[in-house]
């Protein structure tokens, strides 16, 4: 198992990927607190010192990306629901690309900043800080992490300024309350993110994973005709014990703000119920054929047969990394999740929020 090394991710901070035009209209609308300015003063050196490697991407996709040749296929659901392990499964399939870490450390510079792999990975942590998954630099990576480099109106930015966490999250998660041109800014950018990553992967098919689009079906339908969907599910009892803890351990490298433990535990639930019923009050606009479920708890017990019949669902070709699938999965036997002991007003929280999903999907609270 991979030597976990937390304190490498303090080495250099998330947004120094962003753009400097990013990090300029953050800065205007949300305070960095005193505390953090050390952090916000290495963010200015990094964004502007990478202004030439964007300038040179921007060039050369200019004269080598294209429309997608196919749509995409996104994964959805809540954080912590099995989203990234669904993802790796796909991922050992060489018909499909995806979008890279090292694309999402530097999305404005990833082609011509490919000298800065070896000082990225001699830094970068071996494991995830919130549950102890493998991190691999060029391995898939969620995309939400590039949108936020590339543009204020991602979710992620709630890492770094988590007092406008909702405000982020309702923004630009459920785009309520959204303007017509940050919204359009969102789909240009987020447009703008697969064809590079599709350029990077020599024209494959993108596989995509995203929790935050687990509210924007509407909007993925509309900008990907064709595109499939995969959405995972899992106990709740298990999703927000562990969705507060990825907050517990992420936010002592990210934010730039004092942040209210007990705020951020209380967005967690309500957020929950938002993004879940957002879901399923919309996944009727994805056309038939081109939408699939898996419970997360089947995909555990047997991640090829599960894998098989996703593929028979959405028409993806016969599934010929089975082999492929098989030896990634004795590769993890090793591997631990995180568990979580509830106490009782927690497990009544947990009831009122889930209840409608929890009687849908078939769960039940832990004794």
């Amino acid at each position: 198992m991979p030597k976990e090394q937390p304190q490498s991710y303090a080495v250099t901070h998330p947004l120094v990927g962003a753009s400097w035009n990013v990090w300029r209209r953050l800065r205007r609308a949300h305070r960095v607190d005193p505390g953090y300015w050390p952090k916000a003063a290495l963010i200015n050196v990094c964004t502007a010192a990478a202004a030439p490697l964007r300038a040179l991407d921007s060039r050369r996709t200019r004269a080598g990306a294209a429309p997608l040749a196919k749509p995409p296929i996104f994964i959805i659901g809540h954080w912590r629901s099995g989203t990234t392990h669904l993802h790796n499964l796909f991922c050992e399939d060489p018909q499909f690309g995806y979008v890279s870490t090292f694309q999402t450390v530097i999305p404005g510079g990833c082609i011509s900043g490919r000298f800065l792999a070896p000082l990225m990975e001699a830094r970068m942590p071996s494991i995830r800080p919130m549950d102890n998954m493998e991190l691999s630099l060029f391995g898939p990576q969620e995309e939400e992490v590039a949108l936020a480099h590339m543009t204020p109106c991602a979710y992620y930015h709630a890492l770094y300024f988590p007092r406008a966490m909702r405000f982020f999250f309702d923004r630009y998660v459920l785009f309520d309350g959204i303007a017509r041109e940050e919204k359009d800014e969102w789909a240009d950018t987020y447009r703008a993110l697969l064809e590079k990553a599709a350029f990077m992967a020599g024209g494959r098919r993108l596989v995509l994973k995203n929790p935050a689009n687990t509210a924007r079906i509407r909007e993925l339908v509309a900008m990907f005709p064709g595109a499939k969907f995969v959405h995972i599910y899992r106990d709740p009892f298990v999703v927000l014990p562990s969705t507060v803890h990825f907050y517990d351990r992420i936010h002592p490298i990210t934010v730039l703000q004092r942040v209210d433990r007990e705020a951020i535990v209380g967005n967690v639930y309500a957020m929950y119920g938002a993004l879940m019923t957002r879901c399923l009050e919309t996944q009727g606009a994805v056309p038939e054929g081109q939408w699939a479920e898996v419970r997360f708890e089947d995909l555990e017990r047997d991640p090829v047969g599960e894998m098989d019949r996703l593929y028979r669902t959405l028409d993806l070709g016969p599934f010929d990394a089975r082999e492929k699938v098989s030896a990634y999965v004795a590769a993890q036997s090793d591997y631990r999740k995180n568990e979580f002991t509830l106490g009782p007003s927690t497990r009544d929280r947990i009831t009122e929020v889930s209840g409608p999903f929890v009687t849908r999907w078939g769960y039940a609270p832990p004794n």
